[in-house]
């Protein structure tokens, strides 16, 4: 099978899940290796690079810069083939959880410093919030929570 069609093959089978594989460019200006994540607020591909310029200023052959170039671009690869986003590695990686692990983690943490009724109470408000999330499909992250949707919540009362 010809490289252009084994490329084409990945491309395809990676169109279904949240990332495009890591590639080699070289240009007159530079060398990048260059890749696409899947932004999980906005759920579109995000193109993510990484310049080379020193990297192949420290060899004296280019077909040496080329061989680790390519080990770089492998393991990118075998990384975000395992579900490794370079958006959850920041400091932002908590924008990112999904409001039911919120709930979870919440529950979890009060569990230790309160009593059994405001467990209970909190278990409840919990259950609710969970409720009208699961209706609301607009709300997937708790970081997009804002305002107006507290009081939205608010004005469901459960319903």
């Amino acid at each position: 099978m010809p490289m252009s069609e084994v490329k084409n093959e990945v491309v395809k089978s990676c169109l279904t899940s949240n990332y495009l594989p890591a590639m080699l460019r070289e240009h007159k200006n530079g060398w990048i290796i260059e890749y696409y994540v899947e932004n999980p607020i906005s759920h579109e591909l995000i193109r993510k690079k990484i310049k080379l310029t020193k990297l192949v200023s420290r060899y004296k052959y280019l077909r040496d810069a080329r061989l680790h170039a390519n080990k770089i671009v492998m393991a990118l690869n075998i990384k975000l083939s395992t579900g490794w986003n370079p958006l959850f590695v920041s400091e932002d990686a908590r924008l990112y959880t999904p409001i039911s692990e919120v709930c979870e983690k919440f529950l979890k943490e009060k569990e230790k410093e309160s009593r059994k009724n405001t467990m209970r109470s909190y278990a409840s408000f919990a259950k609710l919030f969970s409720k009208w999330v699961n209706k609301s499909v607009f709300v997937e992250y708790f970081s997009m929570i804002g305002r107006i949707h507290i009081v939205k919540f608010m004005d469901y009362g459960g319903r």
